[in-house]
C-alpha cells in the first residue's frame, strides 16, 4: 500500500512559464490544479504533453509530490490497524484512501489537516514525524498558492 500526494504549481496561472502555450492546445487548468489540453486533435494533445513537461521549472507542473510508504503509513496505525477509526477524519480520509482511488483537498480540509497534524503530534511514535512533517509541507504548500491536495 502506497499512497501518492502532490500539489501541483502555479506557473500557468502567475506567469512562470519558460514558454507560453499554443492557443490551438486550449490549455486550462483542470479542478486538481494540473495544467490541461481540451483539443481532440491528436498532434495538438502531443505537442501539449511535450510542452506540458518543461513548461516551467516544475517537471510536469508539479510542485511538490511524497509518496508515503506502507511503513510510513503502518507506522502511524501501530501498535494496532483498527487505530485507524480513532485518528483525526481528514488523517483517516487520506490513509483509508485505496490505492486506486484518487481524493483532493481544497483550502478548508487542508486548514482542518493542519490542526489535525498540529494535536497528533505530541501522541504520535517518532516514526511517525517524517509521514506529519510531509502533510504538513504539502498541505502548506497547497494553501500557500491557492490549489488543493491531491492523492
Amino acid at each position: 500500500m502506497g499512497i501518492d500526494a502532490l500539489v501541483f504549481c502555479d506557473c500557468l496561472e502567475k506567469g512562470g512559464l519558460r514558454k507560453e502555450p499554443k492557443p490551438e492546445w486550449q490549455v486550462y487548468v483542470q479542478e486538481d490544479g494540473c495544467r490541461e489540453s481540451a483539443s481532440s486533435e491528436l498532434r495538438h494533445q502531443a505537442a501539449f504533453g511535450h510542452w506540458h513537461e518543461t513548461a516551467c521549472p516544475h517537471d510536469y507542473g508539479i510542485l511538490m509530490h511524497r509518496r508515503f510508504n506502507s511503513a510510513s503509513v503502518a507506522a502511524l496505525l501501530l501498535p494496532c490497524p483498527e487505530n485507524l477509526h480513532v485518528l483525526p477524519p481528514v488523517l483517516r480520509r487520506i490513509l483509508s484512501l485505496p490505492t486506486a482511488q484518487s481524493d483532493r483537498l481544497d483550502a478548508p480540509a487542508l486548514h482542518r489537516l493542519l490542526e489535525e497534524l498540529s494535536q497528533i503530534r505530541n501522541t504520535a511514535p517518532p516514526a511517525c514525524h517524517p509521514l506529519l512533517d510531509d502533510l504538513q509541507a504539502l498541505a502548506a504548500a497547497a494553501l500557500r498558492i491557492g490549489k488543493p491536495l491531491v492523492f
